[in-house]
């Protein structure tokens, strides 16, 4: 143990935590890592020191951090010690056992005795919560900071992030669900915009249906991974046959146990692509916001049941510059010495594994030989909606189709097949 002995605080309250409080690890009787707000709106970070059982008190770091700094620490980019490191000084804060403050400094890292200090891996450990369908966009920096911004950069905002949350919970057409996005009023002097994702079960008969806490899980999860963990991936992540990254499948087997739930059984290559498309559609949106008008950063938050922002991450002009080299892009042309058409429609024989309804466009598995199958981007023409076509059938069944198209070759492999339908 060490003395509690510090520098004179002239600002009162700005150790308190008076709201949002937050706990992120606890050992069942006591808070153990903790965050909230202070009189001012700063973020706080709380971490115990040391409990003392003979003097019965617990002493806890309070360490006011940025945005940046608090989503770093939660993503394991920043350790707690590389975090105090950061901040220069903090407070050390002590409370008896029923939770009254009894005494609080101010000091800097090297005050503390080395065996009190974090360790050099003290990364947030995962913390556990309930994810919901409830969602925020907060601006921070710049303009919003002063209670300002322009009308156009909310709206779009509004109308990106409605896009990426659409794009992100699309599949659940495919579980025999059907989803409604919903935006909230903005309150009175704050720029977070509140989204609701409404999912509900299209038929009430079948014996088959999907947990909606697992979509929420997923649905979290995969945004998590969009925002965090995709930037760290290497530029190749989805350029071979099959992906590698051990974080995409994690996400990959939450996909697939969804369509399992609903007695839906599909190869790995299909669940493979219909997760590859789901993190291509929902940055797609995102391109192009303006990060130097109203705001410079997003803070996007999943919003637990009791209203706690559960932080998802935060999003600046840097993150479509560290994903865009890794997206695969079904339409993408390859460039080639020689690309052939058909003159006219053929039959052929496909598998498909993934499938836009609205767009027309997907992917699919072509047969060339009895043993010999190449992967291939398919376009629909002539609908407006292709729900319910044979396309749909082959993507959810695994089923093998035939259809009359035009096939592209590229140096004589088979790069994409157009299906026109009769208006």
């Amino acid at each position: 143990m060490f003395e509690l002995t510090g520098h004179k605080v002239i600002i009162q309250g700005l150790h308190k935590i008076v709201d949002n409080r937050l706990v992120l690890f606890s050992d069942g009787e006591n808070d153990l890592l903790y965050t909230g707000t202070n009189i001012y709106g700063n973020r706080i970070l709380g971490s115990i020191v040391f409990e003392d059982d003979d003097s019965r008190f617990l002493r806890f770091i309070h360490a006011i951090v940025t945005d940046q700094q608090y989503h770093a620490f939660l993503n394991r980019q920043l350790s707690l010690l590389g975090l105090l490191n950061g901040v220069e000084s903090f407070f050390l804060v002590d409370f008896n056992y029923i939770g009254e403050e009894i005494d609080h400094a101010l000091v800097s890292l090297n005050e503390i005795p080395e065996g009190f200090r974090p360790l050099q891996n003290s990364f947030c450990p995962d913390f556990v919560f309930e994810p919901t369908f409830n969602f925020a966009a907060s601006l921070k920096g710049n303009e919003s900071d002063s209670h300002k911004a322009l009308p156009e950069d909310i709206n779009s905002i509004n109308t990106k992030f409605s896009q990426f949350l659409k794009s992100s919970t699309e599949f659940v057409s495919e579980l025999d669900m059907e989803r409604t996005l919903y935006v909230e009023a903005l309150l009175a002097g704050s720029f977070q915009i509140n989204f609701r994702v409404e999912v509900k079960r299209i038929s009430q008969t079948s014996l088959f249906g999907v947990s909606s806490g697992n979509i929420k899980s997923f649905v979290t999860d995969l945004t998590k991974y969009i925002f965090n963990d995709l930037p760290n991936e290497q530029n190749d992540v989805f350029k071979s046959d099959t992906v590698e990254s051990q974080d995409f499948k994690k996400l990959q087997d939450q996909l697939n146990s969804l369509y399992t739930e609903r007695n839906i059984v599909l190869p790995q290559e299909s669940i493979e692509q219909k997760l590859l498309d789901l993190i291509h559609y929902s940055i797609e949106p995102l391109k192009g916001i303006d990060y130097t008008k109203s705001f410079n950063r997003i803070e996007f938050v999943n919003l637990s049941e009791d209203g706690n922002k559960i932080p998802i991450a935060m999003v600046d002009e840097n993150f479509i510059p560290s994903v865009e080299e890794k997206l695969y892009v079904l339409e993408k042309e390859i460039k080639a010495d020689v690309t052939v058409f058909d003159e006219f429609a053929q039959e052929y024989n496909l598998q498909v594994y993934s499938f836009n309804t609205q767009t027309g466009k997907g992917g699919a598995w072509l047969k060339i030989a009895d043993e010999k199958w190449e992967r291939i981007s398919l376009h629909a023409s002539g609908k407006d909606n292709y729900e319910n076509t044979p396309f749909t059938k082959s993507m959810d069944e695994g089923t093998i189709i035939v259809v009359n198209g035009i096939a592209k070759r590229v140096n004589d492999r088979y790069k994409q097949i157009t299906v026109s339908f009769d208006p």
